[in-house]
């Protein structure tokens, strides 16, 4: 997301923070993604008090601190197991995970957001680490695919 002028932006997008945005003197605003992989873990948000577009060394060095950034903040994750609620945040960064949540979003026809929900619900109820649930996903042991309902007697429906 790039504002290179607060000035000229109309107030109907963030109506508060643009006002108080330029009442500091902020007059433009670039918003860089902190990607790992096809994860996006977060962004960080540059401004500066001069409007107008990012040149090509400042949108490079806006990288290589995205870029630094994120190996910092990976570097300070403790990579201890744990179990599903304890230590849980460690493995995020996993690869397994984001390929569990993704297929976990296929499987269950829900978005990437509420497959990674269902991933860390099923972790949690099972007592087991997040990464190795994304495993056994992964490796087709464990599957979020609808299940038939019940009928009134109890029993599946074929």
């Amino acid at each position: 997301m790039t504002e290179p002028d607060l000035h000229t932006m109309t107030a109907d997008r963030w109506p508060v923070l643009v006002s108080e945005a330029v009442a500091l003197g902020v007059r433009m605003v670039f918003c860089m993604p902190l990607h790992l992989g096809g994860a996006c873990l977060g962004t960080v948000t540059f401004q500066r008090a001069t409007p107008g577009p990012m040149t090509a060394p400042a949108l490079l060095d806006a990288r290589l601190l995205a870029a630094a950034m994120l190996a910092v903040i990976l570097d300070r994750i403790p990579m201890d197991q744990g179990s599903a609620t304890a230590g849980e945040s460690s493995n995020f960064h996993r690869a397994a995970v984001h390929q569990a949540t993704g297929m976990i979003s296929v499987q269950a026809g829900v978005t990437l957001a509420q497959a990674l929900l269902l991933l860390r619900a099923y972790s949690y109820r099972h007592d087991r680490p997040v990464a190795d649930v994304a495993t056994d996903v992964v490796a087709r042991r464990v599957h979020f695919r609808e299940q038939p309902e019940p009928d009134a007697s109890g029993r599946t429906k074929e």
